[in-house]
Parts: C-alpha cells; structure tokens; sequence
C-alpha cells in the first residue's frame, strides 16, 4: 500500500503542472506564539535549510505537540541552493513512512498537491513557511506571500511526523526541534543573523 501511494506522489513531483503561483496576501504570524526550537537540515556535511518551530506553548515532543493543539508554525530558510522536487520528496517520503495507512490515504490529495506547489530551485535567502491556523486551515507561504491554503485539520500534523516523527530527517533535528523554547545558542545565532540579513534586504547566506 505504501509503495502505491509514495509512486503517487512521486509522480506528481515529475508531472506538476504547477509553479508558484503566488497571491499577494502576505505571510501571516501567530497570535502568541513560542520559538520552541530550531534545527538546521544538513546532508553530506552540507546545511541546507534552518527550521524554526513556533508553537503557542512550548513542548518538548511532536506527542505533546499533537495532544496540546492550537496554532502551529513551521519557518524553513534556506542557506543554499536546494531543488524543489528533492525538497518537496523528504517530506512525502517522510510522511508515508511516519504515518498510517489511513492517514496518508485521508490526506493523499492534500500531498499530492503539496509536492507539486514548488518548481525550479530554492536560493539561499528564500523562505518557505508552513502555518497551521489551529482550526481547519493549514497555509503555505514562499518568501512572505501566499502559495496555498488547504482545508484540512490534519495535513500539518502529518507534515510534522514527516520530519519529525518515528522516523525523523535525523535524531538531532527531532531534539532541536522540540527544545520546548530551550533553544541552543548558536542555533539561536544562526536565526538571528537570518533575520538581520532579511531585514536589510541581503539576501546572502554564509554556505557551511
């Protein structure tokens, strides 16, 4: 079963239709929210992207996180160049692999349409946010514009177990991710230079 729906969402990766297509309602923010953690995505001794949880309490893991609810907000920015379809297969594979059968059927469509939201390649500066408004709403932005919207209570907590469920990206993005607000210094550093260069409109990112 899995193997049919990976080969599904695999081939909507290959024949998207879709590029960004991109509104001009600006990214949104939650109300009250916590940094809960901060991981960076690396591969080969190579770091791709920093993530950065927000939640409106802090947890310290994605069970507490699933239990507690309320509003949810995944930042991934970019610190190199990283195709989209590779970007977009961690987390389709991740989720076929970290949640079950019925799930992933539920949400099949939600993902296809998931992995075929990005084309061509991520640049080092680009953001993509993840936002789940707590309700029945889960909203995708590209560097602070609106990409998509989909109705679905569900679609963001398989997202998160994609990354950061049994199986996670590694052992250490799982940790650093649901640091429950204790974030490491110099992953706190690293965001913090981020956004300095977003403000100033630099767009260059150091390419450890």
């Amino acid at each position: 079963m899995r193997k049919h729906v990976i080969a599904g969402c695999f081939l909507a990766l290959i024949h998207s239709p879709f590029s960004f297509a991109v509104s001009e309602s600006s990214q949104t923010s939650l109300t009250h929210s916590h940094l809960n953690g901060v991981s960076i995505y690396e591969e080969l001794r190579r770091k791709y992207f920093v993530t950065e949880l927000y939640t409106s309490v802090p947890v310290q893991s994605i069970t507490q996180l699933h239990e507690q609810g309320g509003e949810v907000q995944l930042e991934i920015k970019f610190l190199r160049e990283m195709p989209t379809n590779k970007f977009s297969q961690l987390w389709v594979r991740g989720a076929v692999i970290n949640n079950s059968d019925a799930l992933i059927i539920q949400e099949k469509a939600n993902l296809d349409a998931f992995a075929s939201t990005f084309t061509n390649s991520f640049k080092a500066g680009d953001s993509v946010v993840l936002h789940f408004d707590g309700e029945t709403n889960m909203s995708i932005f590209y560097n602070k514009r609106l990409l998509a919207t989909y109705a679905s209570l569900d679609l963001m907590g398989v997202l998160l177990n994609a990354v950061a469920g049994d199986v996670p990206l590694s052992s250490s993005f799982k940790r650093e991710l649901f640091a429950g607000g204790q974030v490491d210094r110099e992953l706190k550093a690293v965001t913090q230079q981020l956004q300095l260069k977003a403000a100033s409109g630099d767009l260059s990112v150091a390419q450890n």
